[in-house]
């Protein structure tokens, strides 16, 4: 992992936990790749991966819909994307929210919401 990252990605990473002493900020996920290599014999492998691309890795901070990243979260993408590393923030929301059932303002009572073609 540490050959997709990259040895400044790999120092910025250390450096920035070394200096907080905590991991408090630290992408939620770190994904990473190789590229495919054929099974043959060892000589043919290893001229394979000479030829093919370098691997590859991002770290990901995953937020909720009203969710927002904290003061050390942003330092920690900033010094990462600095550093030349790929990072990003992915948004989730969550569909099924919509189909809970929730009160309504006036009587208390639950109601589904009214379902329509777009939620098929």
């Amino acid at each position: 992992m540490a050959g997709a990252i990259g040895g400044k990605g790999v120092a910025t990473a250390l450096r920035c936990l070394c200096e907080d002493y905590t991991s408090s900020g630290l992408p939620d996920l770190i994904l990473w790749t190789w590229p495919e290599v054929g099974e043959d014999n060892e000589h043919n492998v290893s001229s394979a991966r000479s030829q093919a691309s370098a691997p590859t890795a991002k770290f990901v901070e995953v937020k909720s819909e009203r969710d927002k990243l904290s003061r050390r979260q942003r330092l920690w993408l900033g010094a990462l994307k600095q550093a030349g590393v790929a990072a990003e923030v992915c948004h989730v929301r969550d569909d099924a929210a919509s189909l809970r059932p929730r009160k309504t303002a006036t009587a208390g009572r639950w109601k589904r919401p009214a379902s329509s073609d777009s939620d098929i």
